[in-house]
């Protein structure tokens, strides 16, 4: 293929810029925006072998995408296509700081001692907005860190790179890197921290002032190294700095190099102090005024007060989209408890039944979206902007396409049917069946049922398409395109032409899997009696929700079923505490069931 086309990005896969360990990247260009900015493409195989480290690199570039810094590559959009990652980021004319070391040493020059701290600063500068994001890298080295035109430095390939909940304390985590900047930490399998990224900033220093390493570059000589740095300090006493500069700026090189080269990472310096010494030592007072704008707006207070602002928007945001259906939960209209039909009457048609099984499942719907709203608009349950949307979406789909369908079975009409129960192509006919001799055996529960959802549905529809227009306009705005939004955003898209309340179930499972199970599990652990009632019950509400389509699924419309199943459709304050502590007991016996399997092992 010469070239793909996505989302008007055009992306060359046979013009490639440089080759890694999990993809290549590319030329790339948009047909109508950045005219004036070089794009690349970074094209990466979605297979099970990189898909966790993929993960962790858009979650890292998510995580930062907001934040402008010179000193961090810009990325543009991300997306998921044919099987494929796609990373568009700004392209670096002077490629990678690698191809400067290598020509500095073909030419026999060494950089001058204040184009080393030049590039000192700037890095600094650029992972001070990894180390506030709680980032390691932990894959530092030229290859990873890339030069404009300009020559700015830019850290990229965040590929190896992690978020921690603290950025000091050191932790088991995966062993990764090129193992000539890798720390001695991650080298001999210890725990460690984010001070492995000072131990590869300093061998990067250490190489791009001497235009080689301190060993020669193979194993065993790397492990002799390691192995000196254990037994005593590194010094470069016997070895002066090679720049030409002032004895200040060769004094800077010596101490950064000395306090990070060091095996202990308590001894090592810190970054605290690094990014204190690039605000304060009159050395890099220069590099002050030159990057002052970009300084400035990169300060901890500056990032907090953006944060917070993000935050107060997004809850007026949430609380906007929330009265939308507040308005139409203080409704004339309620939804009252279903007492199961009289056997003659189950006996009329299959239809009475499954029809009382809709509206059951509408009431549970109601109930979680009236306690879901309620505690948003009290603020005791955070959640993401996105993440409120497409669930909130989700959910109001599911609820509207159950309310269409059953005025569909009401009216009739087999074209307005859920699209799940037309695919059934094997048993058309026994719903065509069905669905004509309710229309002969109509109860007056069927009819009454029928009304209250038209009504309801009335009254819902508005402020669905509204959320649903909403949710479309916050996946619009993500960088990144995963597939599963890209869905949700197409079924949004045709929700007045598209009936299919079984695939907003499905969104709905994905979406709780996705943001809300370890959020309700934590939950279901705590004290269950010193909750508030409203947290209880959409506890309770959003577990029958996430089950509802399982739990039902054999109860189709055209059968005949002999035992009317009737949901339990409320609870009281004692009641949502026994149902949670049974889930709770069910989950610790699972638990255990898959521990005493692997003790096998």
């Amino acid at each position: 293929m010469d070239y793909y086309c996505f989302y008007d990005y055009v992306i060359m896969p046979e013009k490639i810029i440089g080759k890694g360990q999990f993809g290549i990247v590319v030329e790339c260009y948009h047909k109508f925006k950045y005219k004036d900015i070089q794009l690349c493409a970074k094209i990466v195989p979605n297979n099970t072998n990189i898909d966790e480290s993929m993960m962790k690199e858009i979650q890292i570039l998510k995580k930062i995408k907001q934040i402008k810094n010179p000193h961090l590559i810009i990325v543009y959009d991300i997306f998921e296509a044919q099987n494929k990652f796609f990373i568009i980021m700004e392209r670096c004319q002077g490629g990678e700081l690698k191809n400067i070391i290598e020509e500095k040493k073909k030419m026999n020059q060494k950089l001058k001692a204040i184009q080393i701290l030049d590039f000192v600063y700037q890095f600094i500068d650029g992972y001070q907005i990894l180390y506030d994001n709680k980032i390691m890298h932990r894959d530092i080295k030229p290859q990873n860190i890339f030069v404009d035109q300009n020559l700015q430095y830019k850290i990229g390939d965040l590929g190896a790179g992690r978020i921690l909940e603290d950025v000091k304390a050191k932790g088991d985590y995966t062993k990764i890197g090129s193992p000539i900047y890798s720390s001695p930490q991650i080298l001999s399998l210890q725990p460690f921290s984010s001070q492995t990224d000072i131990y590869s900033f300093g061998m990067v220093i250490y190489h791009l002032t001497y235009l080689e390493f301190p060993f020669r570059p193979v194993m065993q000589e790397l492990q002799r190294f390691i192995l000196g740095l254990q037994k005593q300090r590194y010094t470069l006493n016997n070895l002066p700095i090679p720049c030409e500069g002032t004895q200040r700026e060769k004094d800077e090189i010596q101490l950064l190099i000395e306090n990070m080269l060091v095996h202990d990472e308590n001894q090592r310096i810190s970054w605290e102090q690094l990014f204190e010494r690039i605000r304060k030592e009159v050395v890099y007072e220069q590099f002050r005024s030159k990057y002052v704008d970009e300084q400035m707006t990169n300060t901890r207070i500056d990032l907090e007060k953006k944060y917070q602002n993000k935050l107060i928007k997004e809850a007026k945001q949430r609380e906007e989209a929330t009265k939308l259906y507040q308005h139409q939960a203080n409704s004339s209209i309620k939804l009252n408890s279903l007492i199961p039909q009289s056997n003659q009457e189950r006996k009329r048609s299959p239809l009475s039944q499954f029809l009382r099984l809709q509206y059951c499942k509408a009431i549970i719907i109601d109930n979680a979206l009236v306690t879901f709203q309620g505690l948003i608009l009290k603020a005791q349950f955070q959640i993401p902007i996105l993440e409120y949307f497409l669930l909130l979406s989700s959910i109001q789909g599911y609820y509207c396409n159950l309310l269409k369908n059953i005025d569909a079975i009401h009216q009739g009409d087999y074209n307005k049917i859920s699209e799940h129960i037309k695919e059934q192509k094997d048993i058309e006919h026994q719903n065509l069946q069905a669905l004509r001799e309710f229309q002969q055996f109509k109860t007056e529960d069927d009819v009454r049922i029928a009304e209250y959802c038209q009504q309801l549905y009335a009254q819902l529809s508005d402020g669905w398409t509204k959320v649903a227009s909403q949710t479309i306009s916050k996946i619009n705005e993500q960088k990144i395109r995963f597939q599963t939004l890209c869905e949700m955003r197409d079924l949004l898209l045709n929700q007045q032409n598209f009936v299919n309340y079984y695939k907003y179930w499905e969104f709905i499972r994905k979406f709780y899997n996705s943001y809300l199970q370890k959020r309700i599990l934590e939950l279901m652990f705590q004290e269950l009696s010193l909750m508030e009632d409203q947290l209880l019950l959409f506890l309770v509400y959003m577990q029958e929700l996430y089950l509802m389509e399982e739990k039902y699924k054999q109860l189709e419309f055209f059968k005949e079923n002999k035992i009317m199943i009737i949901p339990k459709q409320t609870y009281t304050r004692d009641e949502a505490i026994k149902y949670l502590e049974g889930k709770r007991n069910e989950f610790l016996q699972q638990q255990q069931q898959q521990f005493n399997q692997n003790s096998y092992y």
